[in-house]
Parts: structure tokens; C-alpha cells; sequence
């Protein structure tokens, strides 16, 4: 059996990993300042 709030704790993990990625790589295009949480989003979609 499977313990499904250890699985859900690790894909919550990698998902906000992903987020920080995608939140560095914006901050990197554009600088901190110019990066709007739906741009985040819409990277995140892609």
C-alpha cells in the first residue's frame, strides 16, 4: 500500500521546486522588480 501523504508531500516538493525555477529564471530574464506572479503562472503553464 501505498502511504499517500508521503507521496503527496514529495509532488508538492518537486512543484515548488518548479515554481522557484521558474520564479529564478524570470527574475534572471526581467530582474526582480518586473516579474508579476502571472507571468510566473504563465511560464509555470508551458
Amino acid at each position: 500500500m501505498i502511504d499517500d501523504k508521503k507521496v503527496m508531500k514529495k509532488s508538492s516538493q518537486a512543484t515548488k521546486k518548479r515554481i522557484m525555477d521558474v520564479s529564478v529564471s524570470l527574475f534572471l530574464e526581467k530582474g526582480l522588480d518586473n516579474v508579476s506572479l502571472s507571468e510566473i503562472k504563465k511560464k509555470q503553464a508551458i
